[in-house]
């Protein structure tokens, strides 16, 4: 008991100690959109825009860029340290196909590699380096430092998860939510933390349960025992602000094990992506869940999916989950400013080693990824907001 009791009081100082150190969360974004893909979609840039400066940011800058002349992700990165340096900006919003830096954990790690956006945020100092066939890697365990946030809205359409919908068409799909929420025609019945999910990790998933539970009981709970199936009822039947899923996954697919009996069973992408999920702001403590080159990924499936109320993904584009990110939602900042500032308290955790000198993959979170729309609250105030709920 007395370590939930310490838990909870150190979220709320750190709420406290974030909300005043990060400073306005208001400050400068630049938005990044895809040169080929822009045309299509600038309606919904300029409605986007346009409701960024009723929410009175200082300065929101567009900018167009043409990812077949120009794929080099340094390029980009050195674009957005320009943008920090001249304007301040707190973070950026990437549409489309745009650069990335492609991440392994440790040299000649194949199993384990995937893009890396941190690569992005922290802009100025070296804290990685690049191997021999140009993979970013840490090069140190405690070199991570944000400087911005950056989140990604991509959704790479091969027709193998959305058939017969174009990119624009699932980016403007998108849009139409994302502006729905912030004028309070999206409203959520509650703001209740529901923690769902199958947690097979013993003794840290039981731990996971009881943080969530000390939470004035602002969780709900599938087993182990549970069907995909349930899972599914569960998201559609209970629509909350937050939906936390933790569950040994890939790219592609969640896993539930019946009981811990052995007995394997996968929810895909694509049943994700037909599902009603009625909350919007995911949590995922999924390995690769977010790794947004893989146009099946999870991340997707949960960003895009016709019924699917999800505006903003917290998750890991490789493996290995990340710690504490349910504060990455917390109330007062826009989602991507505290995901950097919680970031930076608590620290990448990469490479973290057992006694025989093994990496701990479970704790490698410098692949943290954000998808969706970092400038968005989770928090909406229903006094205000009429519940005329879309979810």
């Amino acid at each position: 008991m007395k370590n939930i009791k310490t838990s909870v009081l150190l979220s709320v100082l750190l709420n406290l100690l974030f909300n005043l150190s990060w400073g306005s969360d208001k400050s400068p974004v630049v938005v990044v959109v895809n040169s080929e893909l822009y045309p299509q979609i600038k309606e919904s840039i300029d409605t986007y825009i346009a409701d960024l400066k009723k929410e009175e940011y200082t300065q929101v800058f567009v900018l167009e860029w043409d990812n077949k002349v120009d794929a080099d992700v340094d390029k980009l990165r050195e674009v957005l340290r320009n943008y920090h340096e001249d304007f301040s900006i707190q973070g950026a919003v990437l549409i489309g196909q745009l650069p990335y830096a492609q991440g392994e954990i440790a040299e000649d790690q194949d199993s384990v590699r995937g893009p890396v956006d941190t690569y992005l945020m922290d802009l100025r100092r070296d804290a990685f380096f690049k191997d021999w066939h140009n993979y970013v890697i840490v090069r140190r365990s405690d070199g991570i430092h944000l400087d911005i946030w950056v989140s990604r809205i991509w959704a790479p359409n091969d027709g193998k998860l959305f058939l017969g919908v174009s990119e624009a068409d699932l980016i403007k799909g998108y849009f139409e939510k994302n502006h729905l929420y912030r004028s309070c025609q999206f409203a959520v019945p509650d703001l209740k933390l529901k923690f769902v999910g199958s947690v097979n990790r013993g003794t840290k998933g039981n731990s996971y349960i009881e943080f969530f539970s000390s939470w004035r009981n602002w969780y709900h709970y599938i087993d182990e025992s549970g069907e995909p199936s349930e899972y599914l009822e569960f998201v559609k039947n209970n629509p909350a602000q937050y939906l936390v899923f933790s569950s040994h996954s890939n790219s592609k697919r969640h896993y539930f094990d019946k009981a811990g009996s052995g007995e394997e069973k996968w929810l895909d992408s694509k049943n994700i992506s037909n599902a009603q999920i009625r909350q919007p702001f995911v949590l995922l403590h999924a390995c690769s869940a977010c790794k947004f080159t893989d146009s099946e990924s999870l991340g997707h499936a949960y960003l895009f999916g016709p019924n699917s109320g999800v505006l903003a993904i917290v998750g890991n584009s490789m493996w290995g989950n990340l710690r504490n990110i349910q504060f990455m939602y917390s109330n007062g900042s826009n989602f991507g400013s505290n995901s950097v500032s919680y970031f930076n308290y608590y620290g990448p955790d990469m490479m973290i080693r057992d006694k025989e000198n093994r990496i701990m993959w479970e704790n490698t979170s410098f692949a943290c990824t954000l998808l969706g729309d970092g400038t968005l609250k989770a928090y909406v105030d229903m006094d205000w907001c009429q519940d005329r709920s879309l979810l």
